[in-house]
């Protein structure tokens, strides 16, 4: 059972995000499982509960602020889905923190990227490749 039940991240602007998060997380198989725009979007895999919320300070009465620089990784299930999330996210106005490639400096292993929204977060995408020898 994995530990979080969910994420949720929130957004003045959750249709941006929203856009931007659809494109990008295509890449990765997830889907839009939850449309209440302009208050809430959520994602996850095809059946399969939606992990993934984006929501308005309007939405709940204990949303009072916007989400900060956070920082959270998917998992990919091949190096080819990594560097499709990093051009995606490219593509779609996010800038580089982590180039998308294996990082020895993190793992020999970790294949991944980081890249920063357009809300200023952080999400990571990766996936665990052979070292090489």
């Amino acid at each position: 059972m994995p530990l979080l039940y969910h994420n949720s991240l929130v957004t003045a602007d959750v249709p941006r995000a929203a856009a931007f998060y659809d494109r990008v997380l295509a890449t990765l198989g997830a889907e839009r499982l939850v449309d209440e725009l302009p208050l809430l979007v959520a994602y996850g895999m095809p059946g399969e509960e939606a992990s993934f919320f984006i929501q308005s300070p309007d939405h709940m009465p204990f949303l009072e602020r916007t989400t900060a620089n956070a920082h959270f990784a998917f998992k990919a299930t091949a190096p080819e889905e990594v560097v499709a999330f990093y051009d995606a996210a490219l593509a779609n106005g996010a800038e580089s923190v982590l180039a998308a490639k294996v990082h020895e400096e993190i793992h020999p292993t970790y294949f991944g990227t980081v890249i920063r929204d357009l809300d200023g977060h952080m999400p990571e995408c990766f996936v665990i490749v052979e070292a090489a020898d």
